[in-house]
């Protein structure tokens, strides 16, 4: 996967959207975040019907995202706290949800497990 800017991780979300900006991801991030993608923002956007509005996907500098098994995300109309608590008793291969601030708004920080 090293040219980013020709494939997308999944059917609904492209590099340009999951990836920080003027950073490339190894190989091996690279998979997860197709894996994070396919199995879980793909399903979390079927179940709610709409696009999730990503915040941030892979980030080389913060912790959490390094290993592209993390996303921050909005879903519109959908209240945080049912979302996340939804998401932490789903069948989705989810290590962590929960409610992140972004200055003055929020949104959900969700870690898969793979």
């Amino acid at each position: 996967m090293a040219d980013t800017g020709a494939l997308n991780p999944s059917e609904h979300f492209w590099f340009g959207q999951m990836v920080r900006k003027g950073f490339v991801p190894t190989p091996e991030q690279s998979d997860n975040l197709v894996w994070l993608c396919e199995q879980v923002m793909e399903q979390i956007r079927s179940i709610y019907s709409q696009p999730p509005e990503i915040v941030k996907g892979w980030d080389p500098e913060d912790e959490l995202h390094r290993e592209g098994l993390a996303c921050d995300f909005r879903l519109s109309g959908v209240p945080l706290v049912q979302l996340s608590y939804e998401l932490v008793m789903s069948t989705m291969p989810i290590a962590r949800a929960y409610i992140e601030p972004d200055g003055m708004q929020w949104h959900i920080h969700v870690e898969a497990r793979r």
